[in-house]
């Protein structure tokens, strides 16, 4: 056998003392290199053979996650989601996730050519549901109807959504008659806060007996927490409200 075919075989075979489990593992991120934009898929697919093993299925999905984010331009809007979900879920990490979807949101936009203002429109939406960005949304908005002046789900999101007006200056956005924090009172019901301020980003809770505290947090556009408190059995009700820093 010449030398080379020799080290060739060598190589070929299977390291000593690997596990199957760790030779899984390997072969999964192998074909996650190769296939970034499925990257979670196959990490999951390899993972439900390795249970009871949790760090190797932490590994798989810290591959997937460097692999999708090191070829961030190839994912699609689902994969995007799915890839921040993994950042603010099993690791806690929002900020990672913002991230990960604001960077997303920047390459698509600049990667859009002339026109294309559904695409433009699209990815306003995204803006506004992901990141509550109200001022990249706008824009998004406001570039789709540079590129179509009759794209009336881009004027309907700017008024509607926004809180824009048109004014014979262009689009402004409209100031606030009154300020949330003051509008949301003692005594109110989560669903009566829910109608005045809209699902909050996060929601806090902790049990005390038969008592318990819940908090939640928004971060736009007033940031701010609101402190309830309940007796089991009884519909919680507002006690404080606080400012957030921005």
């Amino acid at each position: 056998m010449k030398p080379t075919a020799f080290l060739l075989a060598f190589w070929l075979l299977p390291l000593q003392g690997s596990s199957p489990e760790e030779m899984t593992v390997r072969d999964a991120e192998a074909a996650m290199r190769q296939r970034p934009r499925e990257a979670f898929l196959i990490a999951r697919q390899a993972a439900a053979t390795l249970v009871p093993q949790p760090a190797l299925v932490q590994r798989l999905l810290k591959e997937a996650a460097h692999q999708q984010e090191a070829h961030l331009i190839l994912l699609e809007e689902p994969q995007v989601a799915d890839l921040a979900d993994y950042y603010s879920g099993p690791l806690g990490d929002r900020a990672a996730a913002a991230r990960v979807q604001r960077r997303w949101l920047r390459l698509r936009r600049e990667a859009l050519g002339p026109g294309k203002s559904t695409e433009r429109l699209q990815l306003a939406r995204l803006a506004w549901k992901w990141l509550k960005d109200r001022e990249l949304a706008a824009d998004l908005c406001l570039e789709a109807l540079q590129a179509n002046p009759d794209l009336t789900a881009a004027t309907h999101m700017l008024h509607e959504e926004l809180a824009y007006r048109w004014t014979d200056k262009g689009w402004v956005r409209q100031e606030q008659k009154s300020s949330t924090l003051t509008s949301i009172r003692a005594g109110m019901t989560p669903a009566e806060v829910r109608q005045l301020k809209g699902a909050p980003e996060r929601i806090a809770r902790q049990h005390v007996n038969r008592r318990y505290l819940e908090q939640w947090i928004y971060d736009h556009p007033t940031p701010l927490w609101v402190e309830f408190h309940g007796v089991k059995g009884q519909e919680p009700r507002v006690v404080q409200v606080h400012p957030l820093p921005r």
